[in-house]
């Protein structure tokens, strides 16, 4: 473990800086000062823009609408779409909570699969959909598995 001990010009020693502690600038304090924090209980998603305005005009309204409706069950790093204790998101629930019928349901799942904007997956019994990473994603890292799944889409600029 290093230590390096912060010294005045006088030689006095003021503090001490252990590893793996961050500086920060007078400068970033104030501009951290200058913010807020807002909707601290919310989950958010990150949003790659260089593709969305041509996905929004490739995709239909209730596709758009679904994907949306979605996107709040994006799971960090690995993309599947589940809830928060971890079950699969199923066509089921989806239909049950949007109040969508089964075919404008399936007609807007089959449509965003064959675009490239989500994935569907057969593990065993269970389906499962994920979110091309590409364009959507939680988190800074993602599953190797999931961005081989959608390297070859056209969302991988």
């Amino acid at each position: 473990m290093v230590v390096r001990y912060v010294v005045t010009d006088d030689g006095e020693i003021v503090d001490k800086i252990n590893e793996g502690d961050r500086i920060v600038r007078r400068g970033s304090v104030e501009k951290f000062n200058d913010t807020i924090e807002i909707n601290k209980s919310d989950n958010f998603i990150k949003v790659y823009t260089k593709c969305l305005f041509e996905i929004s005009s490739e995709i239909t309204g209730a596709e758009s609408v679904l994907l949306m409706f979605l996107l709040q069950y994006l799971q960090y790093q690995t993309g599947i779409l589940t809830h928060s204790n971890g079950a699969l998101l199923t066509r089921e629930y989806i239909m049950s909570d949007t109040k969508q019928s089964q075919r404008t349901i399936d007609r807007s799942l089959e449509g965003l699969i064959k675009k490239r904007v989500l994935g569907k997956h057969r593990t065993g019994k269970s389906v499962c959909f994920t979110v091309n990473p590409f364009i959507f994603m939680k988190g800074n890292r993602v599953n190797k598995t999931l961005a081989k799944f959608f390297e070859n889409s056209k969302w991988n600029k």
